[in-house]
């Protein structure tokens, strides 16, 4: 019955039979079990194994405190915008030799710009730009860790808990391999500096993050209202893609869903409209990489080494969290408790490092499984497939990677914001990034011993936790 069914059927039938029970498998992808928020889970006074938190949070400032023009008063920055960026002293001074070639500074922005420096941790002063660079009344000059003493205790410590991340996960992330130098120690900073400057205007004020290796590409005042409006009208903006080492992960052909666990978020280009929610999302990312991501991959290993159905990961979590409900003798009884924890979940396994693209790419995945406080956009990309297999899907130029289409859900903005601000993300030659070209071994590495690893930091490190499990 079941043959002559299928023969009947036909060929053509078959395969559109077959191709909708693979859209079923791969939807079904993008639901996973709700999961205990980061938050919750990651409370000050956690006991995380080999290291102490550094962060003090930062409290609000002027940029005119800082010597910057009038132009960065808090009230004129609400109108305008901001913008963020950033880069080590070499990078600074090869891309003033060739006028900014590459970098937010090669045109003059429609917004004033922060540029956070290192002058105190390298002894050496950043050389202005050339007045024809770009108009300095519009460019304000902060040294990030001058500005947060307890940043640079996270990052020039040996014993911070980033290194003892390392210590615990090994030095190999996906996309760059073998780590050169701790990611964390570096790409951190472009947290911290957006995080920082949040703390420098008011609620409301549109802010934008630019990779050093992204250009602003002049446009009309009508385009760039657009732009400020999408941003404004959610907490986050984050510009997704799908690699294809991760194609596997999809919930469909096309990138529609924010729940899509096999989607990455390019951190080149980030939005934030300043509210009480996406500063508290910022101080999040800091504190994963102040010792979250340890106590994460500590307590995960717990649960690697006990029956997953009825392990109880880092029992004095269980018994001092309120919040959950849980007592400690009740945690005995509950088999379905290790499902809080997200351990197991694709999503999470797959973006657990510290290079700030799998940072954001956590958190914001996490925070669509926990809950959902922040109200998170898309920026669109790409160009539309209208012939062959893979009709409506958009790719990213210049990149095997799939993106957002434009208007690819309700969220997701109406242009195409590389049109806007290209970012030369995994570029090769002067187009890369500082991070890029040490990765890959095309510059000198760092001297400094902070961005060193250790010598008992092994490539994949195998960690033995010490558990307290009932």
């Amino acid at each position: 019955m079941q043959l002559h069914f299928i023969v009947k059927l036909g060929l053509g039938d078959l395969l559109l039979f077959l191709k909708h029970i693979v859209r079923i498998k791969m939807t079904s992808r993008c639901f996973s079990n709700a999961s205990i928020s980061f938050d919750a889970l990651y409370r000050p006074g956690s006991v995380i194994p080999g290291c102490q938190p550094q962060l003090k949070p930062v409290v609000d400032f002027s940029f005119i405190t800082l010597g910057c023009s009038s132009r960065m008063r808090r009230d004129k920055l609400r109108t305008s915008g901001l913008f963020i960026t950033s880069t080590n002293y070499d990078s600074w001074t090869s891309s003033r030799a060739v006028g900014f070639k590459y970098t937010p500074l090669y045109s003059q922005l429609p917004s004033p710009l922060v540029f956070y420096h290192e002058s105190s941790m390298i002894a050496s002063s950043y050389p202005l730009p050339l007045p024809n660079a770009t108009d300095l009344s519009t460019l304000c000059m902060v040294d990030l860790f001058d500005a947060w003493p307890s940043f640079t205790r996270l990052v020039a410590s040996k014993r911070s808990c980033i290194d003892a991340f390392y210590r615990i996960a090994g030095r190999r992330e996906p996309f760059e391999g073998v780590l050169r130098i701790p990611s964390g120690k570096v790409l951190s900073r472009k947290v911290a500096a957006l995080y920082h400057a949040s703390m420098g205007v008011d609620d409301g004020t549109p802010m934008m993050w630019l990779d050093w290796d992204t250009t602003y590409r002049p446009q009309p005042h009508n385009v760039i209202s657009s732009f400020w409006q999408h941003v404004i009208a959610h907490d986050v903006t984050v510009l997704p893609f799908r690699h294809p080492d991760r194609s596997l992960m999809r919930c469909s052909n096309v990138l529609t869903s924010l729940d899509d666990p096999s989607h990455t978020i390019d951190t080149g280009l980030l939005g934030l409209r300043r509210g009480a929610v996406s500063v508290k999302f910022l101080w999040r990312l800091m504190r994963h990489y102040d010792g979250g991501a340890t106590y994460l991959r500590h307590i995960c290993a717990c649960c690697d080494q006990t029956t997953f159905i009825n392990a109880v990961c880092s029992s004095d979590f269980l018994r001092t969290t309120p919040q959950i409900g849980i007592r400690e003798n009740a945690v005995r009884q509950s088999p379905k408790l290790s499902l809080l924890l997200p351990c197991r979940e694709v999503w999470f396994t797959h973006n657990l490092f510290l290079d700030d693209l799998f940072v954001w790419t956590l958190h914001v995945l996490w925070e669509r499984r926990a809950d959902r406080h922040v109200h998170i956009g898309w920026f669109g990309t790409g160009k539309t497939h209208v012939h062959g297999i893979n009709l409506g899907q958009c790719t990213w130029k210049g990149q095997p990677w799939i993106s957002a289409c434009t208007d690819a859900n309700e969220v997701t903005s109406s242009f195409d914001v590389q049109s806007i601000f290209r970012h030369f993300v995994a570029s090769f030659g002067d187009a890369a990034g500082p991070y890029t070209k040490v990765s890959r071994q095309k510059v000198q590495m760092p001297t400094q011993s902070y961005l060193q690893f250790d010598p008992q930091v092994r490539i994949d490190a195998t960690f033995r936790p010490q558990c307290d499990v009932h």
